[in-house]
């Protein structure tokens, strides 16, 4: 993957989660892997999202929905293996092993009949423990194992899930007229102050609140990051 400072960038530059991954779908599209998945393979209470395969995926929509429907993460051997793994491996490589459970070989043979196959999977863990799974395939018959493509994909990887966890973990600004910062900065009991950049300043001013309430803000100013309406 000899452009990776390039694929950084560009994931970089990523305004969404949703543009994150289409960019990320695109490098990956360029070594012929064009199905992706991003699972949460454990729960994910810092996102305050549940264990589940496909967060974000390119993967057929009625595979999926077939997934889903039959539970197949429980038997999934790409799911167990980024489990018990940290290690970038080769979907072949649980495939080809003879004590491979039949069931979970039968969901690996049914994903290539519908054009997942010939994947790497990857293991990402988060300081908290957290653990999502990627998965890189084809909807077509790939090459021999490219370990050296599987290092440079493992380390953007890397880059990606982080940029995406980073933006699913923002916090939301919410937008809203002059008026209605008034109204908030009144039953606050705060005289509202404004910058050149629109942004609220609270004021050190004991004040009477409409509601009647005696109210003594903070000595220290207080940002609110409040934007208006007109961004």
């Amino acid at each position: 993957m000899e452009k990776l400072e390039t694929y950084i960038e560009l994931i970089n530059n990523s305004e969404t989660p949703e543009d994150a991954f289409d960019r990320f779908c695109a490098i990956m599209n360029e070594y012929v892997y064009d199905r992706i998945a991003y699972s949460l393979v454990t729960d994910h209470p810092s996102l305050g999202l549940p264990r589940q395969h496909g967060l974000a995926t390119s993967y057929p929509e009625d595979w999926m929905k077939h997934y889903n429907e039959n539970n197949y993460m429980k038997i999934d051997p790409v799911t167990q293996m980024i489990l018990d793994s940290r290690k970038p491996f080769f979907w072949s490589d649980l495939t080809d092993d003879p004590d491979l459970a039949a069931p979970s070989l039968q969901l690996m043979n049914e994903a290539t009949e519908v054009g997942v196959r010939d994947g790497i999977g990857l293991s990402l863990i988060g300081q908290t423990g957290e653990i999502v799974g990627i998965g890189l395939a084809r909807s077509n018959p790939g090459v021999d194992k490219d370990y050296t493509f599987m290092a440079g994909a493992y380390l953007l990887s890397v880059y990606f899930h982080e940029t995406f966890r980073d933006m699913l973990s923002a916090p939301i600004k919410a937008k809203i007229t002059e008026r209605q910062k008034e109204i908030l900065c009144w039953e606050s009991g705060i005289i509202p102050v404004y910058d050149s950049k629109k942004n609220i300043q609270t004021s050190p001013i004991p004040i009477e609140s409409p509601l009647g309430d005696k109210v003594t803000t903070m000595a220290a100013h207080v940002q609110f990051n409040i934007r208006d309406s007109n961004g």
